[in-house]
């Protein structure tokens, strides 16, 4: 066989065009792949955290899951046994897996988290028994800085279970006297809200109603729209309102009181 008929049967064979078809096949799909990222990028230009920490790990893995994938076919196809290979790598995997799960956990949630919107950076949440504004977040971890003191926590994904993200509303409950009347109770309530509502922080006040008949006093709901990382700073101040409208009216939020009755 010449040289040239060497390089014919060569180029002719089942695993050159197996190979070729291959490094085509993932050439185009990396092309459409980077295509995807690149408009991604775009319609989501006012989301930087999602867009600068998240997508590109995520295009990265795809590409290299790709191209690893693309590898494993042109081997195949020139008949390297890659069975012993596999199997060294089953228990090198089964190792690292269990070295990593705790890191595939996070990455699971992370990519859970942003395919369900759950947060972004900037959004005042609620997680386990912490509220605060997310700082920063990626595919492992979440980072709050709480709104109540200040403080940051940073948080593994893994450990989120559940996100809320927290609303204006703020239900603030008065205890009264029964002795009070429905219309002093009424004014007071005019009154509170009123002044309340110059807070600057408080967009609005409202008196919602009776809220429950309790043992020594009557609760009556008010309901403020504040934003929350502004709550803390607007509930005492309606604290300090409330005091100075009910001493303007001579009355006062009751003691819990025990009747005692012998025979």
């Amino acid at each position: 066989m010449t040289y040239m008929e060497k390089i014919l049967a060569f180029l002719t064979s089942a695993s050159f065009i197996t190979s070729v078809i291959s490094i085509v096949l993932c050439y185009i799909l990396l092309a459409v792949l980077k295509g995807v990222y690149r408009s991604f990028n775009k319609q989501n230009e006012q989301e930087a955290g999602l867009r600068d920490r998240i997508a590109p790990t995520s295009y990265k893995i795809i590409r290299w899951i790709i191209i690893a994938l693309t590898v494993l076919i042109v081997l195949q196809a020139y008949g390297i046994n890659l069975s012993s290979m596999f199997t060294g790598l089953g228990v090198v995997s089964i190792v690292a897996g269990l070295a990593l799960q705790d890191f595939f956990k996070d990455v699971v949630m992370g990519m859970h988290i942003m395919s369900h919107h759950f947060y972004k950076v900037g959004d005042i949440v609620t997680i386990g028994d912490f509220e605060g504004r997310v700082l920063e977040f990626n595919l492992q971890t979440t980072k709050i800085e709480s709104i109540e003191d200040l403080s940051i926590r940073t948080i593994c994904n893994r450990e989120i279970t559940k996100a809320t993200l927290t609303s204006d509303l703020t239900d603030f409950r008065l205890p009264l006297s029964y002795d009070l009347k429905l219309s002093e109770v009424d004014t007071i309530m005019a009154e509170i809200t009123r002044r309340a509502e110059q807070n600057e922080d408080i967009r609005k006040c409202t008196f919602v109603g009776t809220d429950e008949f309790a043992d020594s006093a009557i609760y009556y709901r008010i309901r403020l729209l504040v934003a929350p990382d502004r709550r803390y700073g607007a509930l005492r101040s309606l604290r300090r309102i409330v005091q100075e409208v009910l001493e303007e009216h001579h009355t006062s939020i009751p003691y819990n009181q025990l009747d005692i009755h012998s025979k």
